[in-house]
Parts: structure tokens; sequence; C-alpha cells
């Protein structure tokens, strides 16, 4: 398990170094915003390895948008523990619901409060929920910060891992909290 929240830190740091803007489009015009990245030419600079609230968002809306780009797949992949292929349908509302309501702010307490908050409000099914009490956690274990270094953010990735946990009443090594 934490040797995969890593690699997730490690992608979403050099992500949040190349700077990922999102628009809000219905490009496959079937009644749902899709994410479309435009990415600027100037890259994120992430100061003295500190993570900011825009740092953090824009490392964000990468992982959303492999979810985004990545559902059909996640949807194929869910067989544990029933078959009812929609763990990636329910991220991407999820992920759809936190990029609509979520604009950046200088301040990481401040980003990681809305991420979370939009996280809870839009959460759609088990897979959605899981992720928004993630994504709680995440920030309750960085409330105060206006800034935290990275030591500081892979370590509350992993506090985080505990909020999925608590939000399950029975859970089961192999589904998605593994």
């Amino acid at each position: 398990g934490f040797l995969a929240l890593d690699w997730i830190l490690l992608v979403a740091f050099r992500l949040a170094k190349t700077c990922w803007t999102v628009s809000i489009v219905d490009h496959d015009h079937d009644g749902i915003a899709d994410a479309v990245d435009n990415c600027p030419t100037a890259p994120m600079k992430l100061r003295n390895s500190r993570l900011t609230g825009k740092a953090y968002y824009y490392a964000f809306l990468a992982g959303a948008k492999k979810i985004l780009e990545n559902q059909k797949e996640l949807n194929r992949i869910n067989v544990f523990p029933v078959p009812d292929a929609d763990t990636g349908s329910n991220l991407a509302s999820t992920v759809r619901a936190i990029i609509e309501r979520v604009r950046p702010h200088p301040s990481y307490k401040v980003t990681s409060a809305a991420i979370a908050s939009a996280a809870l409000e839009g959460a759609r099914g088990n897979s959605g929920v899981i992720f928004a009490q993630f994504l709680y956690g995440l920030g309750a274990e960085s409330r105060d910060s206006n800034e935290v270094s990275l030591p500081h953010f892979r370590q509350s990735v992993r506090n985080a891992v505990r909020y999925m946990y608590e939000a399950i009443a029975d859970p089961v090594e192999g589904t998605m909290i593994t």
C-alpha cells in the first residue's frame, strides 16, 4: 500500500511542477462536465520544496485528469468485493464535483479544506465516499498550514489512509482502500 502512495506522491509533485489548469467543458455532449487541461507555458514552481494551495490544487487536477481518462479501465478492473463495475464512474463523478466547486487558493489549508468539502458534498457511490474521506483526512492532517513541506505532505497522505479505513464498517483488503 505505502509504496503505491509514494509513487502517487512522486507523480503528483512532478505534475505540480509542470502546472495543470483545467476548464470544465461538456466535451462529448453527454450532459456531464468533462475536465480539459489547458497547461500554460510557465511551469509551477514549488517554493523551497513547500506545497502551496495552488500547487496542491494543480497536482490534484493532474490526478483527476488521470481518473477521468481511465474511468472505463477502473470500471473494468472493479471486481471485488462485487463486480458492479462502477468504481471508475463513481470516482469520475466525485472528481468532477470537486473540479466544478473548487478554485485554487494560495493557502494550502484553504485549498485542502475546499477540496475535502467539495468531495464530501459531491461523493458518489462507495468509492467516492471513501476517496472523500481520504481527502478529508489529508486536509485534517495539515489544517493549520498555509504551506506544507514535502515530507509533511507525504506523512499527511500516509495518515489520511486511516480516515478511509475508519469510514468503512468492515474494511476488506483488496478493495479500493488498498
